[in-house]
């Protein structure tokens, strides 16, 4: 009984306090509590209590910025050139999101960084390949599923492909314009390997791209849609990948 009574009595005040901030007058015919909104307002007092216990117990999630660091947590800490890259991708990582607030763009993927080889630039091949098993960094499902190698005639292989945008700039560059976006096709060959190609060799051509360049490749979705981000890196310092 002592106990119905306590949480009557809570329940009376909770009351009162939400008719204050309503400016209901508080007169004995609004304190008349039914046993079932007693019932509520204590559940959802103890709830409020529990709640504020629990505040600052949260694990802390991983940020951005960590994911983007992801590649490089097996280097030592107290490797200064791990350190440099670091924190040069974390530069490159706020470059991408001026951009981003430029093309109102969001969800912002690292890809690769790899130094260039003669194969990625050679006009012939007019395709940069995209190192095995990042593709679930950027691709959805849909995009995994068109991306699905299908049988043609006889023993070939229909290589499938589908559209993206692309942009590519120097690491010291800040857009003050128009933004130029590029369409690119991303391939899969051999049922492993993604490709970008179409147009790769002009792309090339364009922003002297050259062997032995040192570049990082970044996803970003625009309206939902794929779009690359291709950054020249300035340094020509250790490269984590050289597929």
């Amino acid at each position: 009984m002592a106990d119905s009574e306590s949480r009557e009595r809570n329940g009376r005040k909770n009351i009162a306090n939400i008719l204050k901030v309503l400016d209901f007058e508080d007169t004995p015919e609004s304190r008349k509590l039914d046993p079932w909104m007693i019932d509520i307002l204590a559940a959802a007092q103890q709830k409020e209590i529990e709640q504020k216990k629990n505040k600052g117990k949260e694990i802390a999630r991983p940020s951005e910025t960590d994911n983007i660091h992801r590649d490089s947590l097996h280097d030592s800490p107290k490797d200064p050139t791990a350190q440099n890259i670091r924190a040069g991708r974390a530069a490159n990582a706020n470059l991408m999101r001026k951009i981003m607030e430029k093309m109102n763009g969001n969800n912002l993927k690292f890809v690769f960084e790899k130094k260039l080889k003669a194969t990625d630039i050679d006009k012939s091949q007019n395709r940069l390949l995209i190192a095995k098993g990042v593709e679930n960094e950027f691709l959805n499902k849909e995009e995994k599923m068109k991306l699905q190698d299908r049988p043609n005639e006889g023993t070939s292989k229909h290589k499938e492909s589908i559209m993206v945008k692309i942009l590519v700039f120097d690491q010291d560059c800040y857009y003050e314009g128009e933004i130029r976006v590029h369409e690119i096709k991303l391939s899969k060959w051999n049922g492993e390997k993604y490709v970008m190609n179409g147009k790769w060799g002009r792309l090339v051509e364009e922003y002297k791209l050259k062997e032995d360049m040192i570049v990082e490749l970044w996803a970003f979705r625009v309206n939902l849609e794929l779009h690359f981000a291709l950054i020249k890196l300035k340094n020509k310092c250790k490269f984590e990948s050289d597929e």
